[in-house]
């Protein structure tokens, strides 16, 4: 532990550093101020030379300090503003992006004459709800989009239809979902079913006679028969087909013919 005669030697040293200095700084202002020739000051700027010097590293050293920090603030400050001039424009070409992904889904629903059998409105997919086979999409009662309506990709496959609807926003129940059925038949052929969600992105059709030809690999397509869709939709692909000759029909299991991942723009039929 210091002694107490090298604490006060210590402290006592700094004082009188500290003294020296504030007299000094004293003395210069009064010598500016009062008449004192001009050998007087010479001498005296002279002999505090050494202390002066000291005071004027020590008042650059403060000032580079401040103005580093002052710098460093600015910096920041800019920084800021350039990232979120970088979020701006990359949430506009985002916007970009989507329209013209839009267009070209439009483009390609029309070059399959979509526009010359049905009303379409465009929505974009905002949310989902996988569990209980939903989708939400951005819009609604104001966009004049009514309950059951058929909701479709680009290339005409059948996504699902208009379950709940708000003002701004709807539910689109999927094809997979087990409350919902709907009649279908096999592409190029007058076999009829009735397709059923099955849960877990899947579908099932029933009411096929044993009798009627089906197999593995054939596409199904809505029929008007029940009026819940328009004719000519593609619903699926058969990946199963069980037959048995204790009972009546088919088993068959489909897979839609959508892929979750992929849907961004949808179009709601609203008159056909």
């Amino acid at each position: 532990m210091p002694s107490k005669k090298k604490i006060f030697y210590l402290f006592g040293r700094s004082g009188l550093r500290l003294g020296v200095v504030i007299l000094i700084v004293i003395s210069l202002y009064f010598l500016n101020l009062t008449p004192v020739s001009k050998n007087i000051k010479n001498l005296f700027y002279s002999a505090s030379q050494p202390i002066q010097k000291w005071l004027w590293r020590q008042g650059t050293g403060w000032s580079q300090f401040a103005q580093s920090i002052f710098n460093s603030q600015n910096l920041k400050k800019e920084n800021e503003k350039l990232k979120l001039e970088n979020q701006q424009l990359i949430g506009r070409a985002i916007e970009i992006e989507k329209l013209r992904k839009e267009n070209e889904d439009l483009k390609t629903l029309l070059s399959l004459g979509a526009e010359k059998e049905f009303t379409l409105a465009t929505a974009q997919l905002i949310g989902k709800e996988i569990s209980k086979d939903y989708l939400i999409i951005n819009k609604g009662t104001a966009d004049n989009i009514e309950f059951g309506s058929p909701v479709i990709t680009a290339h005409r496959v059948l996504v699902g239809r208009i379950s709940q609807i708000y003002e701004s926003i709807s539910k689109v129940q999927l094809s997979t979902s087990k409350d919902i059925s709907f009649d279908v038949k096999v592409l190029g052929r007058e076999t009829y079913g009735l397709a059923k969600g099955g849960g877990d992105f899947t579908i099932g059709i029933e009411h096929v006679p044993q009798q009627e030809e089906v197999k593995v690999g054939d596409y199904l397509i809505t029929s008007a028969l029940g009026g819940n869709f328009p004719e000519g939709l593609l619903v699926g692909e058969v990946k199963e087909v069980i037959r048995s000759d204790i009972v009546a029909f088919q088993e068959i299991k489909v897979v839609p013919a959508f892929e979750l991942g992929g849907l961004d723009n949808l179009f709601i039929i609203t008159d056909f």
